[in-house]
């Protein structure tokens, strides 16, 4: 089984979870086992670059691979693009369909196959059962192994009303065929998994894109500037600002590799002034375009909703402060921000809310104001306070990456003003503390952080690897206290077993490891631990 390279990317230098898992089941497909995979994640933009760089260019050998959008198609267009996909791949030929189908006939090829496309051709419209069958006569009839990837794949059942129907009954019956499903729709897809495609056998593998590790994020671009290297807080804020969204990782580092600046901080603005600042920038005309789609489909709301947009890059995260500071009553603010969580510019965290794409909030919230205010006819002023706003966010950004473990945890839970926030499949209720004191416990090598205000919080805190005995200590400083409004949560930043995860259960412990501390730092947009 050979691998077919048409990329310059190395995948082995690329740590995220997802390429692993597709190459994963890829290969284990061509050895006769199938795994259907899904991938979900907010950011639709970066899981095409995942499939377009990692996966597409890395094909085996044998393997026909179909690739379908569901993102703006119609019924007749996707049909094309599969005929296409599956005439073009089996004769190495690229050449037009009619031009193909010739081809396969005069070969006495695909009999079955290309008289389904002469008759769909010529009535020029078809159905979900009509993709399915057509994909099944080519199986059949080549021999092939056939992998179908569908985009946006919610979007299907609008442009065919029957299509999960058809695409179960297909997947059940034909073992030839392995399916990748992405959306960027979260909660459809995962509804549309757990119902239409929650098959008896053959159900899908969803790999959830949110959770991709912003260490490996880390990880890749250090990778990607070799053989040069700067300092770590500079890595870990050029990931800070593009997170896991992979399809901007390769401008930032070409960027930074073509920079000669000796001067480090220097260098980052000069790379974030050349990817986003200039007007003539790829990342200037994409921010700039997300505006004017809302102006386009929102015209009469649409100035309520970029002041919501500019609340919430300022660090406005909170429902009641945004509908306080934009002026709106709240009945329409709360409908602004439902406008902006359907097309994900936003996400709702609780009574949180956050800008999905940070670099995006990062634009808005330093760029796009400059060329609105008095001084967007002075070029050199405009840099200047640019460059100052840089400059600022670096420092802080600088300061608090230094920090400490325990002293960053520390300040993220005086962030907390009764804020009830949803960290994927939990939801906690965090109490405006007060006062908040640390204690420490060497030989135990465990740290007891105790915040006093609405409520009483107890966490413990371990920085190495979490045993039973670490629980059952937490447990036994802890429970002498006896009041109603109390609660205990566990960090382990190393790992844990699955007896410790049990008590920490039983006796009602939450638990959170670098992940799930990570993205309540992201929330509150601070630094995440590498």
């Amino acid at each position: 089984m050979s691998v077919i390279m048409n990329s310059n990317l190395s995948f082995h230098s690329l740590q995220w979870n997802a390429c692993a898992v597709l190459h994963k089941r890829i290969k284990s497909f061509c050895e006769g086992y199938r795994q259907n995979v899904a991938l979900v994640g907010k950011d639709r933009e970066g899981i095409h670059y995942l499939l377009e760089h990692y996966v597409l260019p890395r094909r085996y050998q044998g393997l026909v691979y179909i690739c379908v959008d569901a993102s703006y198609s119609e019924q007749y267009d996707i049909f094309r693009n599969i005929a296409y996909s599956l005439l073009s791949q089996l004769s190495g030929k690229e050449d037009t369909l009619d031009a193909l189908i010739q081809d396969a006939d005069r070969e006495g090829k695909l009999a079955q196959t290309t008289a389904q496309i002469k008759d769909i051709l010529k009535r020029k419209k078809c159905t979900a059962k009509d993709l399915t069958n057509l994909l099944t006569s080519f199986i059949e009839e080549s021999s092939s192994r056939c992998i179908l990837i569908v985009e946006e794949f919610s979007a299907m059942a609008e442009i065919f009303g029957d299509f999960f129907d058809e695409l179960a009954k297909f997947i059940l019956l034909q073992k030839m065929c392995m399916v990748v499903l992405t959306s960027s729709r979260m909660k459809e897809a995962e509804r549309i998994l757990g119902a239409e495609l929650n098959l008896l056998f053959g159900n899908f593998e969803v790999v959830n894109m949110e959770k991709v590790s912003l260490i490996d994020g880390y990880l890749y671009f250090t990778d990607c500037i070799k053989p040069l290297t700067i300092p770590h807080y500079c890595i870990a804020f050029f990931v800070h600002l593009v997170q896991s969204n992979m399809a901007y990782y390769p401008a930032f580092t070409a960027k930074v590799k073509n920079t000669s600046v000796s001067d480090y901080e220097e260098m980052m603005r000069s790379v974030i002034c050349d990817t986003l600042y200039e007007r003539d920038s790829v990342f200037f005309q994409k921010f700039s375009n997300r505006i004017d789609i809302l102006k386009e489909k929102y015209p009469r709301d649409f100035r309520g909703l970029l002041k919501i947009l500019a609340l919430m890059s300022k660090g406005y995260i909170r429902k009641h402060d945004l509908v306080f500071f934009s002026g709106q009553e709240k009945r329409k603010c709360v409908g602004n921000l439902s406008k902006l969580l359907e097309p994900g510019y936003i996400e709702a965290c609780g009574n949180i809310y956050r800008i999905t794409d940070s670099l995006f909030s990062f634009w808005l919230a330093h760029i796009f104001p400059l060329y609105l205010s008095c001084h967007r006819l002075d070029k050199e002023k405009r840099l200047h306070y640019f460059e100052s706003a840089v400059n600022e966010e670096l420092l802080i950004f600088k300061e608090d990456f230094y920090k400490g473990r325990i002293q960053r945890i520390l300040e993220l839970f005086s962030l907390f003003k009764n804020d009830t926030v949803t960290m994927d499949t939990q939801k906690i209720k965090f109490p405006l503390l007060r006062r908040t004191k640390l204690v420490n416990y060497p030989q135990e090598k465990l740290d007891l952080l105790v915040g006093e205000g609405d409520e009483l919080v107890f966490v413990g805190i371990k920085e190495e690897e979490t045993q039973d005995s670490d629980i059952l200590n937490f447990l036994n400083k802890t429970d002498a206290v006896r009041t109603k409004n109390m609660k205990k949560i566990f960090i382990s930043l190393g790992d844990m077993n699955a007896s410790a995860r049990l008590i920490a259960k039983e006796s009602k412990v939450a638990l959170w490891d670098r992940h799930e501390l990570n993205t309540l730092f992201q929330i509150y947009n601070k630094p995440v631990l590498v």
